[in-house]
């Protein structure tokens, strides 16, 4: 792990819930890409269309404030 990289994940962990992360990461290895950009593209696109998994994009967006620090929230796009 690159310390850039690991400075990466250290800001999605403080923008993306854990479970985006870690199911987007479990994505990226079934598609065999080991790419940090495939992994962030994937957690974008669930911020800005709302995660298909049953929860409609605004429970998503719910579920990111509650993940997000309340320092941070007003620096994430809606």
């Amino acid at each position: 792990l690159t310390p850039m990289v690991a400075d990466e994940l250290r800001d999605a962990e403080q923008t993306y819930p854990a479970s985006w992360i870690e199911e987007a990461i479990q994505i990226a290895v079934t598609n065999n890409v080991r790419k940090w950009r495939y992994i962030l593209g994937i957690l974008e696109r669930w911020r800005q269309e709302g995660k298909q998994d049953g929860i409609s994009r605004r429970d998503s967006q719910k579920e990111l404030k509650q993940q997000v620090p309340e320092e941070y929230r007003d620096i994430i796009k809606r």
